[in-house]
């Protein structure tokens, strides 16, 4: 097996490195460190679980892709959705607490999302326009 197919893998691992420190950041400068602690789900627990659920996904459509290529679309919006169903769950815990920095967690739940379904849409564009 060529090491070479997982690739993404470690594509995924610096993106979401590199994003979580530029993120983690920006809200330290937009609201401080103290109210970084009132958040329900910490910036640290919502990228661990975007960086683990993208690295299945996508790990999964490798190996779907060597199966069977005709398949791998519909792989990955049954994944996507089930990573959709547990992201909704987690927002639902964050709509439920309220503090005063609510609207900055929400926008740091969203703009962590929207970027993680943006890489594994990328990703799959790639596996899917990849030659034989």
């Amino acid at each position: 097996m060529k090491l070479s197919i997982f690739k993404p893998l470690l594509f995924v691992l610096v993106f979401s490195t590199l994003c979580f420190f530029a993120h983690y950041y920006i809200l330290i400068y937009l609201i401080g460190q103290d109210a970084l602690s009132d958040f329900y789900f910490f910036v640290e627990q919502i990228y661990l679980f975007f960086t683990i659920s993208s690295i299945l996904i996508i790990t999964t459509l490798i190996f779907v892709r060597k199966k069977n290529l005709d398949i791998v679309g519909y792989f990955y919006l049954i994944l996507t959705m089930v990573k959709m169903g547990i992201a909704y769950f987690f927002l639902h815990q964050i709509n439920q607490h309220t503090h005063d920095f609510l609207s900055y967690e929400k926008k740091s739940f969203f703009t962590s999302f929207i970027l993680f379904l943006a890489i594994e849409t990328l990703i799959t564009i790639r596996l899917l326009n990849k030659n034989h």
